[in-house]
């Protein structure tokens, strides 16, 4: 299963594999990726991206994204090494007042991440 969603989603996290997040962000902006339902492949590319966007200073995009996988995958999600990762640097570079309004305290919360 194959496509062409799935080669723009492994290029852009061969973009970040090589410490290039800008490129990666250019790349997910500019390609349409659709969301295919294959293991839980979508939700990795999710995770790349919220990635790239954290290394970017993007913080409130980083967010949105990390919730777009919690949604699409709540309970694979809060296992992910790098998801753990995400949440504890959005918390550590945002405020407590911003993880708790923008749900970032829940997700850390059920990933027994102290706030």
């Amino acid at each position: 299963m194959f496509s062409s969603s799935m080669a723009s989603a492994i290029e852009i996290e061969s973009a970040m594999v090589v410490g290039e997040p800008d490129r990666a962000l250019n790349l997910a902006a500019s390609t349409m990726i659709r969301k295919w339902n294959w293991g839980a492949t979508w939700e990795r590319h999710l995770l790349t991206v919220a990635e790239a966007e954290l290394e970017n200073r993007r913080y409130a995009d980083a967010n949105e994204t990390i919730m777009k996988a919690r949604e699409a995958a709540p309970e694979w999600l809060v296992n992910q090494r790098l998801a753990r990762r995400l949440v504890r640097d959005l918390l550590d570079s945002r405020g407590v007042r911003w993880a708790r309004n923008s749900g970032l305290a829940d997700l850390a919360a059920q990933m027994k991440i102290a706030v």
